[in-house]
């Protein structure tokens, strides 16, 4: 690692000490299927994010879409499963589906000496 690289990590982590909850929410999470998808949201993930993280097997069941045998529980399945180095899914109440970087919210808890609780996932969940 540089100087130049150690200098950039410090400004990263004093910009994240300064970040309200909301602020983090703005930067570390990205909507990348919305809610108004309804039934097809599962099917709209596997069309975006075509064997992400999935099997083939579920990633064609998903591709047929809700009427296809399993739908719902190879939805259930991806995503309680879904295993990436750096991101994971956040299912919103509204059916939105979330991707967020697990590290930038782990360094901001380490800036902050707060966490990120059960108030910030109902407010950004949905």
């Amino acid at each position: 690692m540089t100087n130049t690289d150690l200098v950039q990590a410090g400004k990263a982590w004093e910009w994240l000490k300064e970040q309200t909850a909301e602020e983090l929410a703005q930067v570390a999470f990205e909507c990348v299927v919305d809610g108004h998808n309804g039934i097809y949201c599962a099917q709209t993930f596997a069309e975006r994010f075509p064997r992400s993280n999935m099997s083939k097997e579920n990633w064609l069941i998903l591709k047929k879409g809700p009427y296809a045998s399993f739908y719902y529980d190879t939805w259930n399945n991806v995503t309680d499963n879904w295993e990436h180095e750096a991101y994971r899914i956040h299912l919103g109440e509204s059916g939105d589906v979330f991707v967020y970087d697990e590290n930038v919210i782990n360094m901001w808890e380490a800036a902050t000496s707060k966490t990120v609780d059960s108030d910030f996932w109902e407010e950004w969940g949905h």
